[in-house]
């Protein structure tokens, strides 16, 4: 048998690894610390992107094609799927989770809770292929032939209770 890890990332001295170890199975390869262990991933044989990505908390998100799994060096936190294929995946400085969908635009989740009620998507049914953020904090979306699209940072107000004089 023929072993082809589909993408290796490291983190500090250890590896991530995801490996097509047989025709028929595809296993996401986890050895963070002490413990080695593998995530069989959903069953579709097609070749796909795949993504890892590192959070904050020391948490990673991995997807392959429509799959999304959140985990750490010794569980599964959570798994979910998206409506379309993952192009890319952006952590923003605020801690939110871009996905970019191919012919489903963007979903974002507000926190590293990866469900059904913390997602907002934008962009309908553009194929977006690249998301970043500038130092204003501005979201930008690449699409796959219909331009740029900026999300601006939203201007929070605040304001204190008014006192009342009689």
């Amino acid at each position: 048998f023929n072993h082809y890890p589909y993408f290796v990332t490291k983190v500090g001295d250890k590896y991530i690894s995801g490996a097509n170890q047989l025709n028929t199975s595809k296993n996401l390869q986890i050895n963070l610390g002490d413990n080695f262990y593998k995530i069989t991933l959903a069953d579709n044989k097609n070749s796909s992107k795949t993504n890892v990505l590192a959070l904050k908390d020391g948490s990673f998100v991995f997807t392959k094609q429509q799959e999304v799994i959140h985990f750490n060096k010794n569980e599964i936190i959570n798994r979910t799927f998206t409506e379309k294929n993952i192009e890319s995946v952006f952590y923003d400085v605020g801690g939110k989770i871009w996905f970019a969908l191919n012919n489903g635009g963007v979903s974002c989740y507000s926190n590293t809770k990866l469900t059904s009620n913390n997602v907002t998507r934008y962009l309908g049914n553009n194929t977006i292929i690249a998301i970043t953020q500038d130092y204003k904090e501005n979201v930008w979306f690449a699409s796959s032939g219909n331009g740029v699209f900026r999300l601006q940072k939203a201007i929070v107000s605040s304001y204190s209770t008014p006192q009342v004089y009689s």
